[in-house]
């Protein structure tokens, strides 16, 4: 598969100066279901979504990976993108949007 900032480019149209990062699918979702509040009523409500939604990524693309983007502009929002091969071989996954402060 692609270098991360050569796939960034693909998949977010990455310019200079943005900051790439790339984690693993574990790295991604650890604070929504490793580290999450276990005395937070409304994350542990959601926490099996966030496992169910790792497990469909995992088993539908093979090499999965996720890319984070930070524009040079705006280093407050973070694009994620958790991608890699369907079985018909096309790059697929989904993007999402943080704020980090």
């Amino acid at each position: 598969m692609l270098p991360a900032t050569a796939l960034a480019e693909l998949v977010a149209g990455r310019v200079e100066g943005d900051r790439i990062e790339e984690r693993s699918l574990d790295q991604f979702f650890k604070r929504h279901i490793e580290t999450s509040d276990p005395y937070d009523e409304r994350a542990q409500a959601v926490r099996p979504r966030y496992e169910a939604l790792k497990a469909i990524l995992r088993e539908s693309l093979d090499g999965v990976r996720v890319i984070r983007v930070t524009r040079a502009d705006d280093r407050a929002v973070v694009r994620c993108f958790v991608v890699g091969r369907d079985r018909q071989g096309r790059i697929a996954g989904l993007a999402t949007s943080a704020i980090e402060t």
